[in-house]
């Protein structure tokens, strides 16, 4: 009777630790399928001229990473040392092309993307990608950018 009990015990123990390293190991794949989500958001916009590199249609008034009525993003949100201003379809940017919003579902889980172009100095605009998912145990998020300049870009 005592084997046994040990043996349920030691059953149980070994459940509860393949149950989480199962979720460990689907929160892992799920991040690198976010990654690769902002990969193909970063590697359209260096295909892209310079003057396409801003964002089509502009940020959305109530996303709160920009502050709306400078039209900036508030750098702290990012990491940044202060604000940048956006750049966005307009008179300016006739040619804008990195969609402000998408989404891609994989493996049942729909990742979301969101773009933010900034001009950082003449000649040279960063590009920021945030991926957001929900893997079932509250939303997560990873930021990417790099810079596009009037130099590197075809």
């Amino acid at each position: 009777a005592v084997a046994m009990v040990l043996v349920a015990i030691i059953l149980i123990g070994l459940a509860g630790v393949m149950g989480s390293g199962f979720r460990s190991l689907r929160n892992n794949r799920l991040e690198e399928q976010a990654t690769q989500v902002g990969m193909q958001g970063l590697e359209f916009a260096r295909s892209l001229t310079y003057s396409q590199v801003a964002v089509n249609p502009g940020v959305s008034e109530s996303d709160p990473r920009i502050a709306p009525s400078t039209r900036q993003i508030r750098g702290s949100y990012f990491g940044l040392s202060g604000n940048e201003k956006l750049v966005e379809y307009g008179v300016d940017n006739p040619d804008a092309m990195i969609p402000y919003t998408s989404t891609e579902t994989l493996d049942g889980v729909t990742f979301t993307s969101l773009a933010y172009v900034t001009q950082v100095d003449a000649g040279l605009r960063r590009v920021i990608i945030s991926v957001t998912w929900d893997p079932g145990n509250g939303t997560r998020e990873i930021l990417m950018s790099t810079n596009v300049s009037e130099v590197s870009s075809p």
